[in-house]
């Protein structure tokens, strides 16, 4: 077989086409495109070199931005942390101060009843005590009863005079003594005054009778029969305020000297001072935890952060017995209108109380000007009759007006309003004669001043020396004005008070191939962070000016009323005194529980977050105290860093 030549043939075969002896070896090898080895070529070999280190720069790369990334985190959660429990400390006091003001409104509402000589009387083992005008109206229903006992409704008066002369009291007549006083003691005198105005109609409808033609037994009947029906409504009452002070001496006997104003008052006011002593330990302590948490080291600036709060000066009046007393309002019972009629009457029988002025029981003499029928004034019976009176501290207009807006009657004004409000309004419907919800509303206005004050200088439970109670407000207040602090216009003088600032420093993790990438910084990594408290309620004083209704709609308080400042009823002393007043008539028999439809609306809402670096330079010159490593560190950056500054 003849195969074709070619050059691989020739070589492979000899002429004759025999394969050539040394070709055999040859055939017998594989080929060349099944064969497995091969060389690597110098491309790939510096290929392989540049990904390796592209790896190793990545996860040194990787590893540098998580170490930053856990110190700056570390540095923020500590610095966050610190503030967020010195937000929590300034809660406390504003929750406090809350409570102070309810337990103070709790006292007024019980004090006004029977004044402060209820609990004295009480205490004394129910001792009553004298009030001359007292006597006086004892003195002179005694003497208007037998002048008109010739008509045929004597009996029911004479049943509502003795019962009016007892005073509360089981004697038959009490002489004008009496335990309660306040504003039981002028819904007495003022059934007592309208009294002897009924028998003075009496005589008047006895004198008309003799009018001839059937005319004055007309006019006999349509005086006396209206006036049965008021004497029948005023012994209703005589019993109702018998039952109030029934009720009043339980309190007085109980809780109200022993364990509120003795215990719970000091205790709470005790609480909010601790409150500033240790809150900024905590949250400093709090922070040393996190940052250990973290394996940092931490140092702050300040090391320390103080609540910006201090406690409300006492007043400088000592109440001697000079100046006046407490302002006691304008508001009128709804039922107050009805009641001048009697006073017109009063006017036009006039005549009448000229013989009544010096005319005794026995048909003695008293002294000349000594009225037996003394005329309840606008704001009740005045010093000398209501012993009350007597007893309130007397200070300058201008002692109580700072007292009006101490920090302690705006806690206790609009609690002392809206729990009054349901008690005023069954008055208003129950005890319409007696006008016992305007003096309920007198007294409660007089002693939640006179108690904020009493408080103050330390004269509570009955005793005088005792503890000067304050409430804390915030620093600046009591000199500038609440809501006009210097710090609220200016910055750098609100950043030292409420931000803190955090330096952090941990040791850097070497990275692979140092040789190559060099090593880690050897004083380590250092993060700071800044936080503020602060409180996130509307702060509007622009608006409000002396004599506003409501008080200041601040969130930077200590008392955080909820915005708007009008639906939270925070009103100002006297304010809204008789604001959607209504008469509620009167349940069976005689007993209503409403709910307090307007009670103060409070939002606490100091809280924490992170700022901007703002205190650097500060932390800087002011020479903190930092480990070696995280002061190398940070010398290497600008001291000032101002211009990094965002507000």
């Amino acid at each position: 077989m003849c195969r074709p030549r070619n050059n691989l043939w020739a070589l492979l075969a000899n002429d004759d086409g025999t394969p050539r002896q040394d070709s055999r070896s040859l055939q017998a090898s594989p080929s060349l495109h099944s064969s497995e080895s091969g060389f690597l070529s110098f491309i790939t070999c510096v290929a392989v070199l540049f990904m390796a280190l592209l790896v190793t720069l990545v996860f040194n790369v990787g590893g540098a931005v998580k170490q930053k990334v856990d110190l700056q985190n570390a540095a923020d959660a500590s610095i966050l942390t610190s503030s967020s429990m010195t937000a929590r400390g300034m809660n406390a006091i504003t929750l406090t101060n809350h409570m102070l003001g309810e337990l103070t409104a709790l006292m007024v509402l019980h004090e006004a009843l029977g004044g402060t000589e209820l609990d004295d009387n009480v205490a004394n083992g129910d001792e009553r005590k004298s009030s001359p005008p007292s006597t006086l109206l004892n003195t002179s229903l005694t003497t208007l009863l037998p002048l008109s006992s010739s008509y045929e409704l004597h009996a029911l008066d004479e049943q509502t005079v003795n019962r009016m002369k007892k005073d509360g009291g089981s004697d038959d007549d009490s002489g004008g003594k009496h335990l309660a006083f306040g504003t039981i003691f002028d819904a007495r005198l003022t059934l007592k005054y309208y009294m002897t105005e009924v028998l003075i109609g009496r005589l008047v409808a006895f004198a008309v009778r003799f009018i001839p033609f059937g005319i004055g037994e007309v006019l006999y009947w349509a005086i006396n029969i209206p006036l049965s029906v008021l004497v029948g409504k005023m012994f209703q009452e005589v019993l109702i305020i018998d039952g109030i002070e029934e009720i009043a001496k339980l309190f007085s006997k109980v809780a109200k000297r022993r364990v509120v104003e003795s215990q719970m008052l000091p205790f709470l006011e005790n609480y909010a001072e601790v409150c500033t002593k240790q809150f900024p330990v905590i949250a400093t302590r709090v922070a040393e935890e996190t940052a250990k948490r973290n394996g940092v080291e931490l140092v702050l600036y300040p090391a320390r952060v103080e609540l910006p709060v201090e406690r409300e000066p006492a007043p400088q009046g000592q109440g001697l017995g000079t100046g006046r007393e407490p302002r006691a309002g304008n508001a009128e019972s709804p039922a107050d209108g009805v009641l001048k009629a009697f006073d017109v009457l009063g006017s036009a029988t006039s005549f009448l109380d000229d013989a009544n002025d010096t005319l005794g029981t026995n048909g003695s003499v008293q002294n000349p000007g000594a009225s037996l029928r003394p005329n309840p004034g606008k704001d009740g019976y005045g010093p000398g009759a209501n012993l009350s009176r007597d007893s309130l501290p007397k200070l300058s207009t201008q002692e109580w007006k700072k007292i009006e807006q101490s920090q302690w009657t705006r806690a206790t004004y609009p609690y002392v309003r809206g729990w009054r409000k349901p008690i005023r309004e069954w008055f208003a419907g129950v005890l319409m004669v007696s006008r016992a919800g305007t003096w309920y509303s007198r007294w409660t206005n007089r002693y939640t001043v006179a108690k904020a004050y009493q408080y103050r200088i330390g004269t509570y439970g009955g005793q005088k020396n005792q503890r000067k109670l304050a409430m804390f407000v915030m620093q600046g207040a009591p000199k500038s004005g609440k809501g006009k602090e210097p710090w609220t216009t200016d910055g750098k003088k609100a950043e030292p008070l409420f931000t803190q600032l955090a330096f952090v420093h941990r040791d850097a993790r070497q990275p692979l191939a140092t040789a190559i990438f060099g090593s880690a910084p050897k004083d380590g990594m250092v993060a700071y962070s800044q936080a503020i408290f602060y409180n996130g309620n509307r702060q509007n004083i622009a608006g409000w000016r002396d004599g506003s209704t409501f008080q200041p709609e601040l969130g930077w308080d200590t008392l955080n009323w909820r915005a708007p400042i009008a639906s939270a009823r925070a009103y100002e002393f006297l304010e809204g005194d008789d604001a959607d007043m209504r008469i509620i008539p009167p349940a069976i028999p005689f007993i209503m529980f409403t709910k307090a439809s307007e009670h103060p609306d409070v939002r606490l809402n100091w809280q924490a977050k992170l700022t901007p670096v703002t205190r650097y330079s500060e932390a800087w010159r002011a020479g903190l105290r930092m480990p070696d490593g995280m002061r190398n560190t940070l010398l290497k950056l600008p001291l000032d860093l101002d211009t990094f500054r965002t507000h």
